[in-house]
């Protein structure tokens, strides 16, 4: 007599219960990578408007160091967006001041007030980048009778979809 022996096999539950589990372990590390790349997203923004802020404290602070003196009348102060002027190296000049245009990323178009600088009049000069809205640029001149020029100067950078922002104030003094 010849003894049929069984082969093992899935059963169906076995096998719906095997997809079960491989479809949840894929689903969850799926799920994971996206949460992964989406903080990210959100930290590269925030770098990028942390370094705009960064880069445009420096040169603004650095700049009013080395200046001659502040021409008083040229500026906009105590207001958003400022604007000011520096006397440097005799006759030349340093302008700081704001300006908007639109940016697009992606197919969407956003406007955006950027920082710039005219340096001795030869044009001015994008210091943000087109990723960052300067939310606030106020100027305040500290100055009193004949000490040398304190300007007070405040700062707003978001990105351009308003999931990062800073917000900086700041003086510095004519050194020269």
């Amino acid at each position: 007599m010849k003894k049929h022996l069984k082969k093992p096999a899935f059963s169906l539950v076995e096998m719906i219960l095997y997809i079960a589990i491989v479809s949840f372990v894929t689903v969850s590390i799926l799920l994971f990578n996206i949460q992964i790349l989406e903080a990210n997203g959100g930290a590269k923004e925030d770098r990028e408007v942390l370094e705009n802020a960064r880069f445009v404290m420096n040169k603004i602070t650095d700049e009013i160091r080395h200046a001659d003196s502040l021409d008083s009348g040229t500026g906009t102060f105590s207001s958003n967006p400022g604007a000011f002027k520096l006397n440097t190296n005799g006759t030349g000049s340093i302008v700081f001041d704001t300006a908007t245009k639109n940016v697009t990323i992606g197919e969407n178009d956003y406007p955006i007030r950027y920082l710039r600088i005219n340096e001795d009049d030869t044009g001015f000069k994008q210091i943000t980048s087109d990723r960052v809205n300067v939310t606030n640029f106020t100027v305040i001149n500290l100055q009193r009778d004949t000490e040398p020029a304190n300007i007070q100067f405040s700062l707003g950078f978001e990105s351009i979809n308003q999931e990062a922002s800073i917000n900086l104030q700041s003086s510095s003094t004519i050194r020269r």
